[in-house]
C-alpha cells in the first residue's frame, strides 16, 4: 500500500506540475494574457445593452481579498509538516464577504438598474 500512495503523490505532483508549466507557458507567450481582467459589464440604460467598463473596483478588490487569503493559506501549508492547516474562520469570512460585495455589486449594475428603468417606463408592475 506504501508504494500505490507514493505513486498518487507522484502523480499528483506532475498532474500540478503540469497545469502551472502550461498556465506559467501561456503567460510567458501571450502579452495581453491579463488584459480585461479587472474590466466588467455594467447597464447603461434602455436604448442600450450592457457596456464594458475599464475598472470596476469590486473586481479589484474580490481579486486582492482573494490573492491574500491564497497566499496565506499557502504560506501555513508550508509550514505545517503534519498536513494541511485549518482554515480560520475569519478568514472564510471575509472572503466570503468580499465576493458578497463583489456579486452584489454586479447583480445591483445588470439586473436591478435594469428593472429600475423598466419600473420608471411603467413595464413592470
Amino acid at each position: 500500500m506504501p508504494t500505490l500512495a507514493r505513486l498518487a503523490y507522484w502523480e499528483l505532483l506532475i498532474l500540478l506540475g503540469s497545469f502551472f508549466g502550461v498556465v506559467f507557458w501561456q503567460l510567458l507567450t501571450r502579452p495581453d494574457a491579463f488584459s480585461g481582467l479587472l474590466q466588467g459589464d455594467r447597464y447603461d440604460g434602455p436604448d442600450r445593452d450592457l457596456a464594458t467598463v475599464d475598472f470596476t473596483a469590486g473586481r479589484a478588490q474580490s481579486l486582492v481579498f482573494t490573492l491574500s487569503f491564497a497566499v496565506y493559506y499557502l504560506i501555513q501549508i508550508l509550514h505545517s509538516s503534519s498536513g494541511f492547516p485549518p482554515v480560520p474562520d475569519a478568514m472564510l469570512y471575509v472572503l466570503g464577504g468580499s465576493q458578497a460585495t463583489y456579486l452584489g455589486g454586479k447583480s445591483y449594475d445588470i439586473v436591478l438598474r435594469r428593472m429600475l428603468d423598466d419600473s420608471k417606463k411603467g413595464l413592470v408592475p
